[in-house]
């Protein structure tokens, strides 16, 4: 039996809605009325969901073998993937002690793709969609280094951005912090983001930025402790400017993978771990839940069986053995997050590369949620 014939044989039909669900109104920047039925919100509601990066829409399909997913053209994949989220919320719902939600983030589309192939394609889907769980897309700007910010291409790039995550209703966009090291990178970066056009981008709409700890080896803000620095010192100014109430919107994206190679690849100091995780934790947004084996970014499932790794050839030098503990690091890191977590509606996403199963997601999911 097909398995997305399954899913969307349990999906209601438009018309009805579920037992004690509440009608949200969206609007979007057509001026079209389009109306969601999402479960009512519980304030300390998690989401569950995944990346779908560009490659995915211009022949790498390497995701979509490793789901299942079939179809080439958007307008076909993306209910897939939504079906898929949902699948996995119906698995572990009842494990997790708090109510859960779906998302999906799109990552590094370049413009002219999300302009002539997405947008409208996933509004028709949301359309038309019953959603069986609350739903919330994320977005993570591009972050090619010349759009980066204080190279020249960013401010036209968080612009454009800005106005997709308001025609999309982005919850969390992430960001990457500069890789350009000037005579005061905290203070140029921090004059960057007080700019009357970037201010303005921001309060076109209700997006939250999402700042994200770099993985290169020579990035200042690979560390924790420097995002933090730079974190508090933004905050100081936009006090100080009357951008207060915008502090809230600028939160962190933690990426598992990244801080594995910062700690072991890159010899960042236990102090990492010890004082400044906890710190950063309070103030995470959106989670980038992957792993590798010390030695590169591999963007790895946690726990996914090696042999399933092993098949792939571009991750045929992946240490089973580091594999292993650092998938077990990971998760340790999600809890020291999850202890101290201050934020709402965190987006507990997955972005990683094939190979994954649905079955594996479910299960990684699972030792998540049963500690």
């Amino acid at each position: 039996m097909n398995h997305f014939s399954t899913l969307n044989n349990r999906r209601q039909s438009p018309e009805k809605t579920i037992d004690h669900s509440i009608t949200v109104k969206v609007h979007f920047i057509s001026s079209q009325n389009f109306y969601f039925n999402f479960n009512v919100i519980d304030d300390n509601m998690d989401y569950i969901g995944y990346s779908i990066y560009q490659r995915t829409f211009i022949g790498n399909h390497s995701d979509f073998n490793s789901l299942g997913v079939q179809g080439e053209e958007p307008i076909e994949v993306l209910p897939q993937f939504l079906d898929i989220v949902e699948s996995w919320a119906d698995a572990c719902s009842e494990m997790s002690s708090t109510p859960l939600g779906t998302t999906i983030h799109f990552c590094d589309i370049a413009r002219n793709m999300l302009d002539e192939f997405i947008i409208e394609p996933w509004l028709e889907t949301v359309k038309q969609r019953t959603f069986r769980y609350p739903f919330v897309p994320g977005f993570h700007i591009a972050f090619r280094n010349e759009e980066l910010p204080l190279a020249p291409g960013f401010p036209e790039t968080f612009k454009y951005t800005m106005d997709v995550c308001k025609k999309l209703k982005v919850d969390a966009c992430v960001l990457h912090a500069p890789m350009i090291e000037t005579n005061d990178t905290t203070n140029d970066w921090i004059d960057l983001m007080l700019r009357d056009d970037i201010i303005e981008a921001m309060r076109e709409n209700n997006t939250i930025l999402c700042w994200e700890n770099a993985q290169d080896t020579p990035a200042r803000y690979r560390l924790l402790k420097n995002l933090l620095e730079w974190r508090e010192c933004l905050v100081e100014r936009l006090d100080r400017t009357g951008n207060t109430d915008l502090a809230s919107r600028h939160l962190f994206c933690f990426d598992t993978g990244h801080f594995i190679l910062s700690m072991q690849r890159d010899g960042a100091s236990q102090d990492e771990v010890d004082q400044y995780l906890p710190e950063f934790g309070k103030l995470v947004k959106v989670f980038h839940i992957q792993t590798n084996d010390g030695t590169r970014d591999h963007h790895l499932l946690p726990f996914v069986p090696y042999s399933s790794i092993s098949s792939v050839k571009t991750k045929q030098d992946v240490d089973p053995v580091r594999f292993e503990q650092n998938s077990a690091l990971a998760l340790q890191y999600l809890k020291v997050c999850d202890a101290v977590a201050e934020i709402e509606g965190r987006h507990v996403h997955l972005e990683i590369d094939a190979p994954h199963t649905i079955d594996d997601v479910v299960a990684f999911y699972r030792r998540y949620f049963q500690g």
